[in-house]
């Protein structure tokens, strides 16, 4: 019998909740390459520089046991709003690409974040 591995996935906590682990609407593979111009990296760790990078992709974020969105602020209200809530829009939201196939999904948000949903949990 083979055994299911576990993945970790760590997000930037500075992304917004529709861009969250650098996520693009990819649906086929578990990486993909990304170049980022100087200019599009603008406020990132990117910044000022033209390079190419690797990002994992939702397919492989979605192989985890569980998958966890912590939304901070704000500034993500009303995006995350449009995430959770909102009509299912992946090329725009690619944070709803996020299901993982074996495992939970769990959102946590802070007041501030929560501010614009309509469903709220303690």
């Amino acid at each position: 019998m083979k055994e299911r591995g576990t993945v970790t996935v760590f997000a930037d906590p500075e992304a917004t909740a529709a861009g969250v682990a650098s996520l693009f609407a990819e649906r086929d593979r578990w990486v993909a390459e990304v170049f980022v111009d100087a200019a599009a990296g603008a406020g990132t760790t990117a910044a000022g520089e033209d390079l190419w990078r690797v990002t994992l992709t939702a397919p492989f974020i979605n192989t985890a046991p569980i998958v966890v969105f912590v939304v901070t602020g704000l500034a993500k209200a009303s995006v995350a709003r449009e995430v959770v809530e909102g009509p299912y829009d992946p090329d725009r939201l690619p944070a709803q690409l996020i299901w993982p196939t074996h495992g939970g999904l769990r959102w946590y948000f802070d007041e501030s974040a929560a501010t614009h949903l309509t469903r709220r949990e303690t």
